[in-house]
């Protein structure tokens, strides 16, 4: 039986395959961008994905007004 307080709180870790699997995926569909796992207890907790738009050619981006 654990006798550190914070091991009776855990959550069950997620299987190697379920957020391989999930990272796997984000990325196929990623064109530019970043994905960023968060890691507690040495287990996968969250992933994020933050996506950038690129853009060529800048006289394209001009705005005008």
């Amino acid at each position: 039986m654990p006798t550190d307080a914070s091991q009776h709180h855990r959550a069950p870790p997620l299987r190697e395959s379920a957020w391989l699997a999930e990272v796997q995926r984000k990325a196929a569909g990623l064109r530019f961008g970043q994905l960023t796992l968060t890691i507690h207890d040495g287990h996968v907790v969250q992933l994020e994905v933050s996506e950038k738009q690129r853009f060529d050619n800048p006289l394209d981006t001009r705005v005008s007004g």
